[in-house]
């Protein structure tokens, strides 16, 4: 599997900016390494290999599950965004940009 296509697991959203800020550059420089034009530093590898298998470990397929549960019990999307927003914020210690 490539370094693209594992970053785009960990994250399936927004990825070349969450993989800007943990690599501590600007979303251009992110986006060279995920299309290959630039090496990726060896602690962002590394990163990424390990996010990768916890992920997998952990199986965040429960989190996605219970947004699924609050939206069929008929809570509105915003209101569970509002929620995944304050976890975000709490995970991050900043605001979803």
């Amino acid at each position: 599997m490539s370094f693209r296509q594992r970053v785009a697991l960990i994250f399936p959203d927004a990825a070349s900016s969450r993989l800007a800020r943990i690599g501590g550059v600007n979303g251009r420089t992110a986006q060279k390494w995920l299309s290959g034009e630039a090496p990726v530093p060896q602690d962002v590898a590394d990163y990424v290999e390990q996010q990768y298998a916890r992920v997998h470990s952990v199986r965040l397929k429960t989190l996605e599950d219970a947004v699924e549960r609050a939206s069929a019990d008929g809570v509105d999307a915003e209101v569970i965004a509002a929620h995944l927003s304050l976890i975000y914020a709490k995970l991050t210690g900043q605001k979803i940009r």
